[in-house]
C-alpha cells in the first residue's frame, strides 16, 4: 500500500508505503512509520493483483505499536469502479484456502 497524505506537511512530498494488517470494504488496519493522528486524511494506493486501488480514506485510530504505529483507515466513498476492484480482490481472498 502507498499513502499519499492529502496535507503534504503530514509526510512531506514523499511517497509512503505500509503493510496492511487487515482489510474490507470499509477501511484497513496497517502498520507505519508515518507520525499519523486521528483525523489525518490520506489518498492510499491498494497493490493488489489484478489492478491497483485508490480509495481516500481518514484515519479513525493510532497506537502505538513495535517498529511503528497501528494505524485504522475508514474509507470514504470510493469510487464504484474502485469498490469494484476492491470487492473482487476481497471475495477472491476468501475463496483462496489456507
Amino acid at each position: 500500500m502507498i499513502f499519499e497524505a492529502v496535507k503534504p506537511e503530514i509526510i512531506s512530498q514523499e511517497l509512503v508505503q505500509a503493510s496492511t494488517r487487515d482489510i474490507s470494504v470499509n477501511g484497513l488496519s496497517c502498520v507505519s512509520e508515518l507520525p499519523l493522528a486521528e483525523g489525518d486524511q490520506l489518498q492510499l494506493t491498494l497493490q493488489i493483483p489484478s489492478q491497483p486501488v485508490n480509495a481516500l480514506g481518514w484515519v479513525v485510530r493510532c497506537e502505538s505499536d513495535q517498529g511503528g504505529s497501528l494505524v485504522a483507515v475508514e474509507f470514504l466513498q470510493p469510487e464504484d469502479q474502485e469498490q469494484k476492484r476492491l470487492l473482487k480482490f476481497l471475495a477472491q481472498a476468501e475463496e483462496k484456502p489456507d
